[in-house]
């Protein structure tokens, strides 16, 4: 009788633990995906301001000629 218990037990405790895995994979995975958004928009506004910085700068050098 014992046994029949321990086991019941046990699949309950590894069936709890299989979904608290897999939801944890699954809100790791939304991590990525911000993180890899938010990468992606610090590039885009890194090359807005390097493309203003150029035109400003070419707006110096002509001026200066």
């Amino acid at each position: 009788m014992w046994s029949v218990v321990n086991s019941v037990k046990k699949l309950h405790i590894n069936g709890c633990s299989g979904k608290l895995f897999r939801s944890e994979q699954g809100q790791a995975l939304a991590e990525y995906a911000v993180m890899l958004g938010m990468f992606l928009a610090l590039l885009l506004i890194a090359k807005a301001i390097g493309l203003n910085a150029n035109r400003a700068l070419n707006f110096v050098a002509s001026t200066l000629q």
